[in-house]
């Protein structure tokens, strides 16, 4: 048993390794996209760390499952360990589309690959992963759209620090995601920090 949580950990401490690439990232002028340069930006487990003190703060907040909404949001995006981190947000929606198809495959994969190993631990960690990407609970709803916030929070985070990026796009993004009040109303705020 304990050799599994060791194994475990050790596989998904790789997340601190692996870049968050959506920062650094060269566009064509004209691109809707403008061009982000932040050396040194966050890691995958920098990000997943920041989710899951959002997860907590608003599962207390509306009432739900606390514990789950915060191990959906460590456990998110842990085929990274194994994949790395992939953006797909910048291509046409048609290249969108299938690029999002390829990853969800081989994220399943990295995930089956990663959990399944570790016996009943491993079983539990899997069933979580599945149900978040369901998005089928009340809690992956709003881990999913936490998602998207914490990465515009971030953005706003970056560009203070005078990186070059422009946080408006992943507000504009992170609104397309968002369809909770209490989340849009922190995006709204988001917003008037960033534009006042």
């Amino acid at each position: 048993m304990s050799l599994h949580i060791l194994q475990l950990v050790n596989r998904l401490s790789d997340l601190k390794l692996k870049a968050r690439t959506g920062w650094n990232m060269t566009f064509e002028p004209g691109d809707r996209y403008k061009t982000r340069c932040v050396p040194e930006a966050e890691s995958v487990a920098d990000h997943t760390y920041a989710l899951a003190m959002h997860a907590f703060l608003v599962a207390i907040e509306l009432g739900l499952d606390v514990e789950k909404a915060v191990t959906m949001a460590l456990i998110h995006d842990a085929p990274e360990s194994i994949t790395g981190d992939g953006v797909t947000a910048t291509l046409s929606p048609e290249e969108r589309e299938l690029a999002l198809k390829d990853k969800k495959t081989i994220e399943c994969a990295a995930a089956r690959e990663l959990f399944l190993p570790h016996g009943k631990l491993g079983q539990r960690c899997y069933e979580l992963w599945l149900e978040y990407e369901a998005q089928e609970c009340e809690e992956a709803r709003i881990v999913f759209q936490l998602d998207k916030f914490e990465c515009a929070a971030q953005a706003v985070v970056y560009a203070k620090q005078g990186h070059r990026l422009d946080p408006i796009e992943f507000i504009d993004y992170a609104a397309g995601h968002i369809t909770h009040p209490l989340i849009a109303s922190m995006l709204d705020e988001l917003r008037k920090e960033w534009t006042s």
